[in-house]
């Protein structure tokens, strides 16, 4: 009886992902935080941190390798912001055929934060379908009619009176968010997928300006049956 070993092969890329001011959020329906015990003051829990000023306050955990968000309500009920969200990749495969090529872009999207009970979640709106020009009855009616998509969820680490709110931001920046997987199965390079353990939040890539903040991400993608 023989065996085989089977190849294994991992692909490492640089993702960025770029947040940039929006419009004001529609109303967006939560269920009321449960009762729980307080959270910590964002003061208290980023001790140690590096504050940046911008589009949004930013926390920088060097030593924790963390990025950190201040989120803050806009007005709307139980959101926490509306967003343009971008991604690329910041380096590319080095296959032409692939195309998975240096600053590659993902589709723009809005991206919307809002409060539910102990957790953040960040929806991507659907934006392909609108009634700017309608009624309210009308708005909402398109909104309920066609499903937002909700690709990550985050603890609330902090909290303040005026319902600004502290959270991690690792899972939301490192997901595969520029079909990194998707392009490669599509070039018949295998069934690749993201190694969770070997994808980190780059802390020392974190841009922060007046009107969007850049964020950087390295992923690595690993198959047991890749393609030629």
């Amino acid at each position: 009886m023989t065996s085989r070993a089977i190849d294994r092969k991992r692909a490492v890329l640089r993702a960025a992902l770029v947040l940039i001011a929006c419009g004001t959020a529609a109303p967006l329906r939560a269920a009321a935080p449960p009762d729980a015990a307080p959270a910590p003051s964002i003061q208290d829990a980023t001790r140690g941190c590096e504050r940046r000023d911008g589009l949004l306050t930013t926390y920088v955990d060097h030593r924790g390798g963390r990025v950190l968000l201040e989120l803050r309500p806009d007005g709307a009920r139980h959101s926490l912001g509306r967003y343009l969200y971008q991604a690329y990749l910041r380096s590319g495969l080095g296959s032409a055929p692939v195309g998975l090529d240096r600053s590659a872009m993902a589709d723009t999207q809005i991206i919307a934060f809002r409060r539910a009970g102990s957790r953040v979640v960040a929806q991507l709106e659907n934006s392909a379908f609108r009634a700017e020009r309608g009624t309210e009855a009308e708005r909402a009616a398109v909104r309920e009619s066609f499903a937002p998509s909700l690709i990550w969820s985050g603890s609330v680490l902090a909290e303040d009176g005026d319902g600004r709110v502290l959270v991690d931001i690792a899972g939301l920046l490192t997901r595969d968010a520029a079909g990194v997987a998707e392009a490669l199965a599509s070039a018949q390079q295998g069934d690749f997928r993201l190694e969770a353990a070997l994808t980190y939040v780059d802390a020392e890539a974190v841009a922060v300006f007046p009107e969007n903040l850049e964020f950087e991400a390295v992923q690595t993608f690993s198959s047991d049956r890749p393609g030629p």
